[in-house]
């Protein structure tokens, strides 16, 4: 029975997976590659389309990377102790502040699934160990088609730049 059950929840699960995932598409011919500043726009106008909750604070390029920034994280502590009745206090404080950002590197080999969710198409990245590195939302299966383009158009454009 416990046999059954297995290879039914396993045949579920491998038909509702290849059902949900359209997978990784055929990457563009070196010849068809966008311009640099095309891809960059593409891909700017697709992380800043997200959803609030998801959208980045900001975007940046550079010649190795794309870095998109989730803002400023402070931690602050301080202490104060009043002198007698004097009204007048000495205090002393410290603040440690970090600038939070995820960046897809062109150097590093990474595959890029578009797969529908609900009235979204989630963009998931992955490195070339398999681990998923990004999840970027949008609602327009074209756009996240000509992310995935423009990111492989700035991949092998730095490739091009820097032989082995």
């Amino acid at each position: 029975m416990s046999r059954i059950f297995f290879l039914v929840n396993a045949l579920a699960f491998a038909v509702y997976g290849c059902s949900s995932v359209e997978g990784s598409r055929p990457s563009r011919d070196v010849s068809d590659s966008m311009l640099a500043d095309e891809a960059a726009s593409v891909i700017e106008q697709v992380l800043m389309e997200q959803p609030p909750k998801f959208r980045p604070e900001s975007v940046a390029f550079t010649s190795e990377y794309v870095a998109y920034g989730k803002g400023v994280v402070s931690k602050s502590s301080g202490i104060g102790v009043p002198i007698g009745n004097s009204g007048i206090s000495v205090s002393s404080g410290s603040s440690k502040s970090k600038y939070l950002a995820d960046r897809i590197y062109f150097n590093s080999p990474f595959t890029v699934s578009i797969v529908p969710k609900g009235k979204w198409f989630v963009i998931l990245m992955y490195n070339g160990e398999g681990y998923r590195t990004a999840k970027i939302y949008t609602t327009n299966k074209v756009k996240a088609e000509r992310f995935d383009d423009a990111l492989h158009s700035l991949q092998k454009n730095y490739v091009m730049q820097h032989p082995k």
